[in-house]
Parts: C-alpha cells; sequence; structure tokens
C-alpha cells in the first residue's frame, strides 16, 4: 500500500509543524515555495487595457436617463468612448437657435403661469 501524500505552501515554521503533524499519521507531506522566481519575473502576456480593447461591443449608460446604448466598434474602445462623449458635450453646449430660444422661452412662459 502506497502512502498518502500531500504538497503544501513553504511558510516559515508552521509548513514544518504542519509536517511534522502529518507524519504522526504516515503522510508523506512535500513543500513548495510561496514565492517563486518563475512567479516574479516571467509574465508571459502584457496587461491590456480596456482602453485599448479593439473589435469589441460596449455599452455606455446615459447620464440623464435610465436608457443605455449598445454599439459595436472595430477600432480603439477609448477612441469610440470619447467620440461618445464629445457628441454629448456637443449636443448639451451648443447654441441655441431663433427657434429654440422663441420655443423654449413660450415653453417657461407656459410653466410660470
Amino acid at each position: 500500500m502506497t502512502r498518502p501524500s500531500v504538497v503544501i505552501l513553504y511558510v516559515e515554521k508552521v509548513s514544518e509543524t504542519v509536517a511534522r503533524i502529518m507524519k504522526k499519521y504516515n503522510v508523506l507531506c512535500a513543500m513548495k515555495p510561496w514565492v517563486t522566481l518563475k512567479n516574479v519575473l516571467v509574465h508571459p502576456k502584457d496587461r491590456e487595457y480596456k482602453e485599448q480593447t479593439t473589435e469589441c461591443v460596449y455599452k455606455v449608460p446615459c447620464a440623464s436617463c435610465e436608457k443605455t446604448y449598445i454599439g459595436e466598434t472595430g477600432r480603439k474602445l477609448g477612441v469610440r468612448l470619447q467620440e461618445h462623449r464629445s457628441y454629448v458635450e456637443s449636443k448639451t453646449n451648443r447654441a441655441f437657435t431663433r427657434s429654440h430660444r422663441s420655443s423654449s422661452s413660450a415653453e417657461s412662459n407656459i410653466d410660470r403661469h
């Protein structure tokens, strides 16, 4: 019959105590390091930021109501979101034309009465 075995992470003074207890029950205990050079130095992929993502579907909630816009882009997501921001700012900061001014003043006069 083979002895049962277990692998535990090495933590100074704790791992030795656990190994001693396991030995009483005839369990073979192996230890492996918590931090290795490989874990510290090797990162196979660079971190990818959301703004750099391409070819994606995205959802933009409206700040003033409960509606959402769902879009798809093949370009960088950060560029597309900036375009959305610019569009919203251009619409909210636009100058009123005479017809807009007269209709908005007529609506405000109705509200006052």
